[in-house]
């Protein structure tokens, strides 16, 4: 069973728990990162580029305890 951290993590990767395995978890994180990645957003001010990059750490996070519950 999945941790409220690991579900969590789920949830903001948009990944259903079922599914989860290492390559629905690279998918999914890689999908989020290309939406979000700060270099994308140079351009901005500086304030939306810090909430860019707050989201870019949240989602290294949340992959960061998946893989760690998936052993990888």
């Amino acid at each position: 069973d999945l941790s409220q951290e690991q579900l969590q993590a789920c949830q903001l990767l948009e990944i259903q728990p079922e599914l989860l395995n290492e390559q629905t978890l690279q998918v999914a994180y890689r999908k989020k990162m290309a939406d979000f990645h700060p270099d994308k957003y140079q351009s901005l001010p500086e304030s939306v580029r810090q909430l860019i990059e707050q989201q870019a750490q949240q989602f290294n996070q949340a992959r960061a305890v998946l893989k760690a519950y998936l052993g990888v």
